[in-house]
């Protein structure tokens, strides 16, 4: 067991999975299952469709490692929008004995990072960082307040104004989305165009979007929304 002095002294490496013959697949698998259990692995589909038909990359995995230890993991997928670059952080998770250890920060800014570097890349303009988490109720010290509150910190945006549903769903009351800008003319995008770019990401059919949101006005994307 780890004390608390131990947890902020511990040193993460950053490593890029990048294909199906990573030895860390069966761990990661493990990770996954731990913090989403309902989920199924799916790492091996997801690297062996990574590149688009143009060899573009459209998703990455990067795992924090501990003394070789997978202790958490950042999955990212990227879409073009209006000829601009989006990040969707879809999978961030950390295991419960290396939370409080800033290693949910550092994955996070790997995505922003990664993000970056794939923009500059294809010399796509990249305007921000959208994902979902679930709801910040409960306790203060609590996991999903806690990392609310990390979110935050690190500049991103928290919109209360709409919340994510999509059939199956495990929270009755949807999803909060974040969005975290990375270009000043996007930095008060509406939350509905977001929901919107989550909703392609997830690849879900389009009536569906309209039936649970209404239509999109695509010409309006800069309405600006309620921002906590």
């Amino acid at each position: 067991m780890f004390s608390k002095s131990d947890e902020a002294q511990r040193e993460y490496k950053i490593v890029e999975v990048g294909d199906v013959s990573s030895a860390y697949l069966p761990e990661m698998e493990k990770v996954l299952q731990a913090l989403l259990p309902a989920v199924n692995p799916h790492f091996r589909d997801i690297l062996s469709q990574s590149r688009d038909e143009r060899g573009r990359i459209r998703a990455q995995i990067f795992v924090g490692l501990c003394e070789d230890r997978v202790a958490g993991l950042v999955q990212i997928f990227y879409r073009q929008w209006r000829n601009n670059l989006v990040a969707n952080v879809d999978v961030l998770g950390v295991l419960e004995p290396f939370r409080r250890t800033n290693l949910g920060i550092v994955l996070m800014r790997q995505a922003i990072s990664a993000a970056m570097k794939v923009s500059a890349q294809y010399k796509l303009p990249v305007v921000g960082v959208v994902w979902l988490v679930e709801p910040d109720q409960g306790p203060l010290d609590s996991w999903p307040v806690r990392r609310v509150r990390m979110f935050e910190k690190m500049g991103g945006q928290v919109r209360r104004d709409l919340r994510y549903r999509y059939e199956g769903q495990s929270y009755p009351d949807g999803e909060l989305i974040f969005w975290y800008p990375l270009c000043q003319e996007f930095s008060d995008v509406d939350t509905k165009s977001l929901a919107w770019l989550l909703w392609q990401f997830g690849q879900l059919p389009e009536k569906e979007f309209a039936r649970r949101y209404g239509q999109l006005d695509s010409e309006n994307i800069h309405q600006k929304s309620s921002v906590s």
